[in-house]
C-alpha cells in the first residue's frame, strides 16, 4: 500500500485539477494561482489571486462562483477513505 503522504499528494493533485477545471476564467490568472500542498497530515488547497475569495464567496454586488469548495467536496469521500485506511494499516502494524 502507498504511504499516507503519497495518497494525500495524489488526492491534492486531483482536487487542484478539478478546481482548475471549474474555476471561472476571464484571463486565466486565477486558475494559474490555484495551489495545493501537503505537510504531514495537513492538506491546504487555495488560490493566491487577491480576488479569489470574492469569486469563491461572492460580494454584495457579485454572486458567488465557487470553485475550491466544490472541488474539495467532490473528493471528500476519497479523503475519508485515505484516513480510514491509514488507521487500519496502523492498527494492523501494532497487532490491534
Amino acid at each position: 500500500a502507498l504511504p499516507i503522504l503519497a495518497k494525500l499528494n495524489i488526492w491534492r493533485g486531483k482536487v487542484v485539477e478539478e478546481a482548475q477545471l471549474i474555476v471561472p476564467v476571464r484571463s486565466g490568472y486565477l486558475r494559474s494561482t490555484i495551489y495545493g500542498f501537503v505537510v504531514g497530515w495537513y492538506v491546504e488547497i487555495g488560490a493566491m489571486a487577491s480576488y479569489a475569495p470574492f469569486v469563491e464567496f461572492g460580494t454584495s454586488r457579485m454572486v458567488a462562483r465557487p470553485f475550491l469548495q466544490p472541488a474539495v467536496l467532490m473528493y471528500q469521500n476519497n479523503l475519508e477513505m485515505i484516513f480510514l485506511e491509514a488507521i487500519d494499516e496502523a492498527k494492523g502494524a501494532t497487532g490491534l
